[in-house]
């Protein structure tokens, strides 16, 4: 076992236990540090969560080395807040970039921040214009890089103004390979002395699906009908009511996407197996929010906080620390990638980190994970209740996971104490701790608002 998985899995054994000072000196020799993030991956689509097809042998690979977390909720059903969350370690209420045309505020520290002021080479790899620079996802990065350009204009704000044109054009395209070639340029002018860090965006599940052969075709090489991945959210025969063939279709044309972004990552794994440094690099590999197939009457995401929206893979590999195909079921959160990283770093915690490092045990003892959509509907989830309410129209919602993980029966009248336990924990307001005061804001005209609403990207 390498002398730095030692290290690291012991001190984080210490901090967890409360037994060392978070201002004492820095650990030593510190990992290299990957972050994948895939667009639009629903748990229950990952082999090593169950999905019957086998459709990502690279995952199930790292989880059958690492820890996977079996029960890991997205911060928001979108891609903007729930990466920006990944990125700070706050809920989208104090992070502040909850909704369409918000930027991060310089006064908030990044996980690329923290690391470069550490001495790590920092490199982020993006395909999807949510992940535009506009946004503030590039503080702290050395390299900033958009893989695939979709034509983005910026407003005198500095902000994406031709909103609905990224991201039509976005759903269309084709970014794995594109992604993979920059990143392999990157990790070849990193000097083997030096930490890096590494952020890569893999979009391509995203709908529309439209993976490449034989990808488009490798779960039902025999399919003879006409139903295509093509214009997914404005397709009338994409319905809840389509033929049982052509949902399978569907469902498989999704699989093919992510089973394609999984043969991108299986390369760039192996092509760190070979600079000599998977044994001496943390991976964390996460979805940034899931996918609806009607299981609540919609299709896409960004319109609910139902679990196929939030419930996402979670795979931690580091030797010595996340290792042994430990399952872990407590609920965890995006939020909480910031602090694991951190603290296989250094004892220091940045101030406003609102996530748990998942090397310790302290995760369990949280009454639950939140999410957020749009700032109106607010979730508290935990290991057998979930509570939603939208502060608007005061609707409540609340469902007994352990017995209904479907999320068909709404038990708030049937389950007052339940009920009054969770809202009381979301009425104290603890996500939204660090609100900011300004937020950087594009305006909208009317017709793009409505134009937004239309194609399922505005509420």
């Amino acid at each position: 076992m390498p002398r730095r998985a030692i290290t690291c899995g012991i001190l984080s054994l210490l901090v967890g236990a409360g037994l060392l000072d978070a201002c004492a000196p820095d650990p030593g020799p510190r990992p290299n540090v990957l972050l994948i993030s895939i667009d639009t991956i629903r748990h229950d689509f990952v082999g090593s969560y169950g999905a019957p097809t086998g459709p990502t042998p690279a995952l199930d690979r790292l989880a059958g080395r690492g820890v996977l977390f079996e029960n890991a909720i997205a911060t928001s059903s979108w891609t903007l807040p729930s990466h920006m969350s990944l990125l700070t370690g706050q809920y989208p209420a104090s992070h502040g970039v909850d909704v369409d045309g918000r930027a991060l505020i310089e006064e908030k520290a990044t996980l690329a921040e923290f690391l470069s002021d550490r001495g790590y080479r920092t490199g982020g790899f993006v395909a999807g214009p949510y992940l535009h620079r506009a946004y503030g996802f590039d503080q702290g990065f050395d390299d900033y890089v958009h893989c695939v350009r979709w034509g983005e204009e910026l407003n005198d704000r500095g902000l994406i103004k031709n909103v609905i044109g990224t991201n039509l054009r976005s759903h269309q395209g084709v970014t794995s390979p594109a992604t993979h070639e920059r990143v392999i340029e990157w990790l070849a002018q990193v000097p083997r002395s030096q930490p890096w860090f590494l952020f890569v965006h893999y979009w391509d599940p995203h709908h529309d699906f439209t993976a490449p052969p034989p990808y488009d075709r490798c779960l039902d090489p025999g399919y003879s009908g006409r139903l295509t991945g093509n214009g997914f959210l404005q397709n009338p025969r994409v319905a809840s009511d389509m033929p049982s063939g052509e949902r399978k279709r569907l469902l498989d044309l999704y699989r093919g996407e992510i089973r394609f972004t999984d043969y991108w990552i299986d390369r760039l794994l192996r092509r760190i197996e070979e600079r000599g440094d998977l044994d001496e690099t943390l991976v964390v590999v996460v979805g940034d929010h899931g996918e609806e197939f009607f299981e609540h009457g919609n299709k896409g995401h960004r319109r609910n906080l139902y679990e196929e929206t939030l419930r996402v893979p979670m795979i931690l590999h580091l030797p010595g620390t996340f290792e042994g195909g430990r399952v872990v079921s407590e609920p965890v959160s995006l939020i909480d990638v910031f602090p694991t990283v951190a603290s296989r770093v250094t004892t220091e915690r940045s101030p406003e980190v609102m996530g748990v490092d998942l090397g310790s045990r302290s995760f369990s003892q949280r009454p639950g994970v939140v999410a957020e959509l749009f700032g109106r509907h607010v979730a508290l989830r935990g290991s057998r209740w979930k509570l939603i309410l939208d502060h608007e129209s005061e609707e409540i919602e609340l469902y007994s996971l352990a017995k209904d993980p479907g999320e068909s029966t709404e038990m708030s009248v049937a389950a007052p104490e339940q009920y009054e336990r969770l809202a009381a924990i979301l009425a104290a307001g603890d996500y939204a701790r660090f609100a900011p005061s300004l937020v950087a804001e594009a305006e909208l005209d009317t017709a793009t608002v409505e134009a937004l609403r239309a194609l399922g990207y505005a509420d």
